[in-house]
């Protein structure tokens, strides 16, 4: 397994305050498996990587130990927010819009 990925994701756990088994509830998957990630057992998938990012707020890429230069740190953002976009009821889809004119109005 990738050291960078061990080490970055044992970082984020740390960063916010989060145990092994509240991850493991957080993306579906066993205490075990984030043990085995942590200790270099086994490589997550890709669509593990990507639920694991979206729970720590971190960039896929940047789990996977890719050093990201602004324009990609931008573009991992903005995937991001459409995939929380793509998950929003038709009336919170009407209060994000709402602020986001608020945003810009200023």
């Amino acid at each position: 397994m990738n050291t960078t990925l061990r080490e970055r994701l044992k970082q984020s756990l740390s960063e916010n305050n989060m145990t092994q088994s509240e991850l493991a509830n957080k993306v579906g998957c066993s205490k075990s498996i984030i043990t085995q990630y942590l200790l270099g057992q086994c490589n997550p998938k890709q669509d593990m990587i990507y639920k694991i990012s979206q729970v720590l707020n971190i960039s896929p890429g940047w789990l996977m130990g890719f050093s990201l230069d602004e324009e990609e740190a931008k573009q991992e953002v903005k995937s991001r927010i459409v995939g929380m976009i793509d998950t929003l009821t038709e009336s919170e889809l009407v209060k994000l819009e709402k602020l986001i004119i608020l945003v810009y109005d200023k």
